[in-house]
């Protein structure tokens, strides 16, 4: 019976590294995972809530007014 080949190492990034940097649509950039917390942090310091009640997707088969 033939022994099977190695794989090759696995180069792929890490997900688990913490200093990962963040892919952001919104932006389409890299972003620092520190820059990103800074961000979340400013928008909970904010206070402004997002409501369930105003997201367009919330409920994709209600009729549409």
């Amino acid at each position: 019976m033939p022994r099977r080949k190695s794989l090759p190492p696995d180069t792929r990034p890490d997900w688990r590294d913490p200093n990962m940097p963040i892919w952001v649509s919104r932006v389409n950039r890299w972003v620092a995972p520190e820059e990103m917390q800074r961000s979340a942090q400013k928008g909970i310091a904010s206070g402004s809530e997002y409501l369930w009640r105003d997201d367009p997707t919330y409920n994709m088969k209600a009729k549409r007014k």
